[in-house]
């Protein structure tokens, strides 16, 4: 009787909406059967199946504050907003990350080289650097965050594991082709290059 009653509890649980991930942790501060059956790492998955399409915790966007450039992140849900990335604008969002620039101030050059692009993962706040190659001498590129977890992933919840930074960018000088380059956030290799000239063809 006792089984029967912790999976009717797990299908409640189940049924909790995903875009308020605040619910879940008021759920799991019920009772210690609650909290391990949240905490468990089949329950994640099944909660990730059962509601299939991720939730949408918030949009990313470019504003100017004063001098400066600034990222912004406005939640849709309950879930907390972060601060304002100051000097920053946003490239690039998917798969849980969001791809940033360093700006320099509002009314300075804004086609100054970079060295690097940043990773930011707005669920826990982390941040990493990726180098990037000067893209001063190019007039035409894109630039963009994927997850990198081989196959493995539904893309359901992939923030936190493996991803990549991919330019495509094109040289405005007669008979150069289009390049790109892919910079790997794996494990500890995130300087990792990789250089394709010519026809530039990137299935994703």
């Amino acid at each position: 009787m006792a089984a029967l009653l912790d999976d009717l509890v797990e299908e409640v649980l189940l049924r909790l909406p995903p875009d308020d991930p605040a619910s879940l942790v008021r759920a799991a501060l019920v009772c210690k059967l609650w909290c391990s059956i949240i905490s468990d790492p089949g329950f994640r998955r099944r909660f990730r199946g059962f509601h299939r399409a991720p939730p949408t915790l918030g949009a990313v966007y470019n504003a100017v504050d004063g001098d400066a450039y600034v990222a912004r992140f406005k939640p849709c849900a309950s879930f907390p907003p972060r601060a304002d990335r100051r000097g920053k604008a946003v490239l690039d969002c998917r798969h849980g990350r969001v791809l940033l620039r360093g700006m320099p101030p509002v009314g300075e050059d804004l086609n100054l080289p970079s060295k690097f692009v940043e990773v930011w993962d707005p669920v826990t706040d982390e941040q990493w650097e990726v180098p990037m190659h000067s893209l001063y001498p190019y007039k035409f590129y894109d630039i963009v965050v994927l997850c990198a977890a081989n196959g493995t992933c539904s893309h359901l919840d992939c923030h936190g594991g493996p991803f990549l930074v991919v330019i495509h960018w094109k040289l405005v000088l007669k008979g150069e082709g289009p390049e790109a380059s892919v910079s790997s956030g794996i494990a500890d290799a995130r300087s990792l290059d990789l250089m394709v000239h010519g026809l530039c063809i990137i299935f994703v």
